[in-house]
């Protein structure tokens, strides 16, 4: 991961267990060893909830209460979307008038959101992602250029017993 603010940029590297700051103002760069993770303790495995009387499952209860339409396949920015229209009542009144109403188009090849519209009493508010080619970035944005001088870094010994 790399971190540009300024004059400095922070580049960490979890695979070389190392993170390196970038003073390009000093045209310097300092290298410092990752610490070691701790290890976590096992978390015990959540029991399975039993069956209702007779054997049947428990129905889930319904995520929100309303009504779900299909809009179908249509295309955004050349991208493949399916359309979906959640229109929300409030609870137990399924034939008030609507809280809102959001319209969600999902790329069929990404899986995620490419235009929400949501409609409601507050107005209209509408999300669009905007669509990139996926790369890797240049190697070189993770390394200290070659031109930067490495200091020499002084950690101090450890006392016996682990306390400074």
């Amino acid at each position: 991961m790399r971190v540009d603010c300024g004059n400095t940029s922070v580049i960490s590297d979890p695979v070389a267990r190392q993170t390196i700051v970038l003073d390009h103002l000093a045209k310097q760069a300092r290298v410092f060893p990752m610490p070691q993770a701790p290890q976590l303790p096992q978390v015990p495995q959540v029991p399975q909830v039993p069956s209702a009387p007779g054997g049947m499952p428990q129905a889930p209860s319904p995520a929100f209460a309303g009504q779900v339409q299909e809009l179908g396949k249509s295309f955004i920015e050349g991208h493949e979307v399916d359309g979906q229209r959640f229109i929300y009542h409030p609870p137990g009144q399924p034939n008030a008038p609507t809280i809102a109403d959001t319209e969600v188009w999902t790329s069929t090849k990404l899986g995620l959101p490419v235009v929400t519209k949501i409609t409601g009493s507050f107005g209209r508010q509408i999300c669009r992602c905007k669509f990139t080619e996926a790369g890797e970035p240049p190697a070189a944005l993770f390394q200290a250029p070659a031109d930067y001088k490495q200091p020499e870094l002084h950690v101090p010994p450890k006392p016996p017993g682990g306390i400074r």
